[in-house]
Formats: C-alpha cells, sequence, structure tokens
C-alpha cells in the first residue's frame, strides 16, 4: 500500500502533461504550395513551389522571370532554389540551393511574419542578399493570386 501512495502522484501528475501527439511538426507551415513574387522588381518575378512532407522541393512555374535569387557580396555567385527542403523548427526553412558555381548550399531563411522572409545565411556564410524583396503567399489558404495581372 505504501509502494502504491507513492505512485498515486507521479501518476496523477502525467494525467496532467499536455500531449503533443496531435501536434502538427514545426515545418508542416510550409507543406503546401507556395508563390513567391518579387513584386517591387521592374522586371516582376514569380515563381510557384510545392512544398512536399517527404522535405522534396518542386518548382511548378514561373512568370516572367524565376523568383527566389540569391547573390553573395561581391556578385560573383548567385543560387536559386534546388529540390530539397526542411524546417528546422515553425520560423526556419533551409532549402536546398543549386548555385552558379555548381556547388549546392543551404540557404536558410527565417519567417517572422507569414509574407515575408529574411535571409540567415548561404552554405553557412552571413554576406549573400536577396536579389530584390520576396513577398511569400501559401496557396489554398489565402488569394494565391500575382501582382501582376498578366501573371494570374
Amino acid at each position: 500500500m505504501g509502494r502504491t501512495l507513492l505512485l498515486l502522484p507521479l501518476l496523477l501528475a502525467g494525467c496532467f502533461e499536455p500531449t503533443t501527439a496531435g501536434d502538427p511538426e514545426p515545418g508542416q507551415r510550409f507543406v503546401g504550395e507556395w508563390l513567391v513574387e518579387q513584386p517591387f522588381h521592374a522586371g516582376y518575378e514569380a515563381s510557384w513551389f510545392h512544398f512536399h512532407e517527404d522535405g522534396q522541393l518542386e518548382h511548378l512555374r514561373d512568370c516572367i522571370g524565376q523568383a527566389g535569387s540569391i547573390r553573395d557580396a561581391s556578385d560573383s555567385l548567385r543560387c536559386q532554389f534546388g529540390d530539397r527542403w526542411l524546417a528546422p523548427d515553425a520560423d526556419t526553412l533551409a532549402i536546398g540551393g543549386a548555385c552558379s558555381d555548381e556547388r549546392a548550399r543551404e540557404i536558410v531563411l527565417g519567417f517572422p511574419a507569414d509574407r515575408t522572409a529574411e535571409l540567415i545565411s548561404v552554405g553557412g556564410e552571413a554576406g549573400w542578399a536577396l536579389e530584390w524583396a520576396w513577398v511569400w503567399q501559401k496557396c489554398g489558404e489565402a488569394d494565391c493570386r500575382p501582382t501582376l495581372e498578366m501573371c494570374r
């Protein structure tokens, strides 16, 4: 009986802990189709990507040019999104990058808000920059129409 009384508080404490079995994985917010556009660029560029649950990144189509170009500080290297992604937490997206020197680099983006992304690093290096500001729209949850009428 003494042991049962000692175990009872432990058993009851376990009943009050929140369960995480039904909680979505941190990267779930990125799963699905996204429009990435550069509406503030004189040439305007928009691209649609599908972020699959298994980490595959599928480039679906472009309008005018492919959005998502990144350049290094010397402007000698450029990278685009490759075909893989992962999200280590709910606000960070890491995308395998295909770069102009044929070297793969991980593009790490931070998402303090749903529609904007800040570039954290490329290949573990700081000093890289977005070509133009990107606007992200998740398709299916919101109106996923590009700014430019001819791209709709």
